[in-house]
């Protein structure tokens, strides 16, 4: 993983773990974190994509001979309803989903803390309001010069639960994926992480000042939008 989201994954990762604080015991006035219990599922909770945010603390970033922006999708969580210390009812749609994705067969320990894109990703848009190179002028479709990055758990899932390992060995449950949509296979399109997502376009050679808009779309679900703006 590149440095740039190697920051991302950080700070997502203390985002993450505030927001699902509510999952703790209380400990000698301490809180202290209940993220873990066996299950049956891997994935305790997705997320019904409604907006996308860029990330506030890099949405630009200029690497090399590319620009690469970054976001995180925003939405209602589907839960499982399994937090041992925390027992809430089951979103109506957690069962579908987790039969969808053939995740059923786990039987390890499990946490809140992956949430993922509830809806397979049918169609990614980049478009510019100003021109961005000699056949992409403004208005242009730009995602046949783009390269999205990704981090899904359906490989992991849907193998078995076999997935790769760090150098510390701990199990990596997700693939990371740089290249083009149009190469993703159709299984790399499904449970992608909320974020970081990311978009690499080569510099423009034409404006230097661009509005990007980027629309994300989905199987069974509505396209999401976010605007960025970029001076180079």
């Amino acid at each position: 993983m590149n440095k740039f989201f190697q920051i991302i994954v950080g700070a997502l990762t203390t985002v993450t773990v505030i927001a699902f604080a509510s999952c703790q015991e209380e400990d000698e006035g301490k809180k202290t974190p209940e993220y873990t219990w066996p299950s049956k599922h891997y994935l305790q909770s997705y997320i019904l994509p409604d907006s996308m945010e860029n990330l506030s603390w890099n949405i630009v970033t200029k690497k090399g001979d590319s620009i690469v922006m970054g976001f995180c999708f925003k939405g209602e969580y589907v839960y499982s309803g399994e937090c041992p210390t925390h027992p809430q009812t089951p979103h109506p749609l957690y069962d579908s989903l987790v039969r969808m994705y053939h995740d059923t067969a786990w039987y390890g320990k499990t946490n809140y803390m992956y949430p993922a894109i509830a809806y397979p990703i049918s169609a990614i848009s980049v478009v510019s309001d100003a021109d961005f190179d000699d056949t992409h002028l403004a208005g242009s479709e730009l995602i046949d010069v783009a390269k999205i990055y990704s981090e899904s758990y359906a490989l992991f899932i849907q193998n078995g639960y076999n997935g790769l390992y760090s150098q510390e060995h701990i199990l990596k449950p997700f693939c990371e994926v740089l290249k083009p949509f149009s190469e993703y296979e159709q299984q790399e399109k499904s449970l992608w992480d909320e974020g970081p997502v990311g978009i690499y376009l080569p510099l423009p050679t034409l404006s230097r000042i661009h509005n990007f808009t980027v629309t994300f779309s989905f199987d069974g679900w509505k396209s999401v939008s976010s605007t960025v703006h970029v001076e180079l």
